[in-house]
């Protein structure tokens, strides 16, 4: 993300349009000072029992327009001063969903129980709510059991409250006098500057910045074993496992490459798509991901004897046997 200054000159206000003491612009940084004051005096404070209303001076902007950049936007349009103006440089047509949380497959989850979803600091339960008032909205209303796989939505269904999230938080920064700029170009170089750093996009515009955050998410995958070639049969990246596992004949072979969440996730896309050819998880380690699931408080009533493994007798001397120990101290219903 990458933060730029809009030109406008904010000043305190005093309900309507009355300026600060002096009449010089009000920020609301820390120590009282602007990004742009480099060692002078800062702007005054507004006078005891006055409430000051302006926006910072500084503006931001981001690098990345997916989950990372949601975060951000939803907690800037809740901040008390939220900045003057947002800049997100975004060129993909995956727009606050990124790359994971695009429109997929239903069959694609969450790695996480919505409980842990939620982009809201503070709030575990944002993305919990979001859910519930979706299901009520579409007719959905059966209950979801400890056990449900609901608690794990579908990736698309995330995305669906990622871009949510995003017009809202746009809409209260746009309310409360902070636009929101999206550039669909990727910026190549970001150069310190006077107060900030100048940013320059893949056709050469630039932008100013006071502030600049990086919002990238993890990429695409590599290809470390040098696959991709001219000859078809490799897909390096799965995702969206709707388009790119549909052209895979439904008897052909296929070899995973790892035992992880995406190889898990293109099992679960052969499946669903019909595939009956033979599918080869392959892995160094062979570990597959640990089960997620909501944990569920159980009370133990009952209490089953088991046998345990024990030796029940045990030789001694002129070839005779007597009982063990360990056998002895077994309860009668262990031994």
């Amino acid at each position: 993300m990458l933060v730029g200054p809009d030109g406008r000159g904010h000043r305190c206000t005093r309900g309507a349009g009355a300026r600060s003491r002096g009449g010089r612009p009000w920020s609301r940084e820390q120590n009282g000072r602007c990004p742009r004051h480099s060692g002078g005096e800062p702007p005054p404070r507004p006078p005891a029992g006055e409430r000051c209303t302006a926006w910072p001076v500084c503006a931001r902007s981001r690098f990345g327009g997916g989950g990372g950049a949601v975060c951000l936007l939803d907690a800037l349009s809740q901040e008390s001063g939220p900045p003057a103006a947002v800049t997100v440089f975004e060129p993909s047509d995956r727009l606050w969903r990124g790359r994971p949380y695009q429109r997929d497959a239903d069959c694609i989850l969450v790695n996480l129980p919505s409980r842990a979803m939620s982009v809201r600091a503070g709030d575990t339960r944002h993305f919990d709510r979001w859910l519930a008032d979706r299901r009520r909205q579409t007719g959905a209303l059966r209950e979801v059991s400890p056990f449900d796989v609901a608690a794990f939505p579908p990736r698309a269904v995330f995305g669906d409250y990622l871009e949510s999230v995003a017009q809202q938080s746009v809409a209260r920064l746009d309310e409360r006098g902070g636009k929101v700029r999206l550039v669909r170009e990727r910026s190549v170089r970001a150069a310190p500057a006077a107060g900030g750093a100048v940013l320059t996009t893949e056709r050469g515009t630039r932008h100013e910045a006071d502030r600049v955050v990086l919002c990238i998410g993890a990429g695409v995958p590599d290809d470390g074993f040098g696959l991709d070639g001219p000859e078809p049969g490799f897909v390096p990246d799965p995702y969206p496992v709707a388009r790119t596992l549909a052209g895979i004949d439904p008897q052909h072979t296929v070899a995973v490459l790892g035992t992880g969440l995406t190889a898990v996730d293109v099992a679960l896309a052969l499946r669903a798509g019909g595939h009956q050819g033979p599918v080869f998880l392959l892995s160094r380690h062979g570990v597959l991901p640990a089960v997620r699931q909501q944990p569920v408080v159980h009370t133990l009533r009952h209490f089953t004897c088991f046998s345990q493994e024990a030796p029940a007798f045990r030789p001694v001397r002129n070839g005779s046997w007597e009982r063990s120990r360990e056998a002895a101290e077994l309860p009668s219903c262990l031994s």
